[in-house]
């Protein structure tokens, strides 16, 4: 489709010509009866409807950087959680709900297409705390 002229929306009753130089901005004034109908008219129809769908479309697009940004602190977090489990094996005091916790955070584990080197670090994070997961299962049993 070939637009040939582009049409305006604008719907306001002033042109382009009449600007302020004074510098002291917009000032306000009620609308009358007829600028409230026009105004009303444009705020309602399947434009509206449209411009929605395009808003919420927006919002639930999940931005590449996002995902990045939660696939690190993911992997941030069960490395401080082994960490935990190393003292926690050292001391003798290996709890329970660090274990489960673990096995949580494994199973939920967020991959990273973008980036292939981030991907393989937390395909090792993730390779690492099954290990240690399974140790811990063992030595239990």
């Amino acid at each position: 489709m070939r637009v040939v002229q582009a049409r305006r929306t604008d719907t306001g009753a002033g042109t382009g010509s009449a600007r302020r130089t004074s510098g002291q901005g917009a000032t306000f004034r009620p609308a009358t009866a007829g600028e409230s109908q026009r105004t009303a008219g444009l705020r309602s129809g399947p434009g509206a409807v449209a411009n929605l769908d395009a808003i919420l479309s927006l919002q639930s697009v999940d931005d590449a950087q996002d995902r990045r940004r939660r696939a690190m602190s993911q992997g941030r977090k069960v490395l401080d959680l082994l960490e935990e489990l190393k003292l926690g094996v050292l001391s003798g005091d290996v709890s329970e709900a660090k274990i489960v916790k673990l096995e949580r955070m494994v199973e939920t584990f967020e991959s990273v297409d973008s980036d292939a080197g981030l991907q393989d670090v937390l395909l090792e994070i993730d390779l690492r705390a099954r290990v240690e997961l399974a140790k811990l299962k063992r030595s239990a049993a």
